[in-house]
């Protein structure tokens, strides 16, 4: 018996309760479950298993031998690739946060782009990844994404990088191939991470990352009289810090004065 045993899939099949638009173009072998929704223009290639109730909106293609379980929505225009697997109540393609101030009010952006998704990746359960505003978000293939990610408009994540449970990655931000994201990590948009780069749980990356290399910015439990010690001495560390500089010169100043008595 293998270590891992291969996944078992059910003959291909097409529900009568699924509702698939004439345009659509089907390959074969394909299975579709009860409840899915598929609208115009839509690409569903060979071997692809749709499972009940996914929606998948105008325009959109999957590639061979894709998986999407149960419940998950693609929006118009994605483009997901071959041998995928998307795990239950993802939504890929939706929104991206943009909006932009006008007097006291906020105005949404219009979002323009689209997602655009390699082959063998694997997206895990009610994960968000946004589509692009004006240029697209991408997923290089072999990425591998844990459940309750956020990924947001027009990030790119290069090649073989794998991200942990809870991390959330803000706009426009560029993530390099190879990387490991721990779990509840947040990394800031416009920003970039160059390849094979570690992010520790729980790290604000709030500033690009350039050399390869392991990188962690988290506090450990303690017991919360002393996190409030800590704390209040935190707020009176610049404080310290000048004071520490002023008396540093004021010394420097009294060892040059004796050096030159001396002489």
């Amino acid at each position: 018996m293998p270590l891992i045993p291969p996944e078992e899939k059910s003959a291909p099949f097409i529900d009568s309760k699924a509702i698939i638009a004439d345009s659509v173009k089907l390959g074969s072998a394909a299975s579709i479950a009860a409840g899915v929704v598929v609208e115009d223009h839509v690409e569903i290639a060979q071997g692809v298993s749709i499972g009940a109730n996914v929606f998948i909106g105008n325009g959109a293609s999957i590639g061979k031998h894709t998986n999407i379980d149960a419940n998950v929505t693609i929006y118009s225009n994605t483009r997901i690739g071959e041998s995928c697997r998307i795990h239950s109540g993802t939504v890929i393609g939706s929104p991206g946060f943009g909006i932009v101030p006008d007097g006291n009010q906020w105005l949404r952006f219009p979002q323009l782009g689209r997602v655009i998704i390699g082959d063998n990746v694997d997206i895990g359960a009610n994960c968000c990844i946004d589509r692009g505003a004006l240029d697209h978000t991408v997923i290089a293939s072999g990425f591998k994404l844990d459940n309750l990610i956020q990924i947001a408009h027009n990030v790119y994540i290069g090649e073989n990088t794998v991200i942990a449970a809870c991390t959330g990655i803000a706009g426009s931000a560029g993530i390099g191939k190879n990387c490991r994201i721990g779990g509840r990590a947040s990394i800031q948009g416009h920003i970039t991470i160059t390849d094979n780069v570690v992010i520790t749980t729980c790290t604000f990356v709030n500033k690009s990352i350039s050399k390869a290399g392991v990188y962690s910015a988290s506090l450990s439990a303690q017991e919360n009289a002393t996190w409030l010690k800590n704390h209040a001495r935190l707020h009176r560390l610049d404080k310290l810090s000048r004071q520490f500089s002023k008396i540093e010169t004021q010394f420097k100043h009294l060892t040059q004065k004796g050096e030159r008595h001396d002489k």
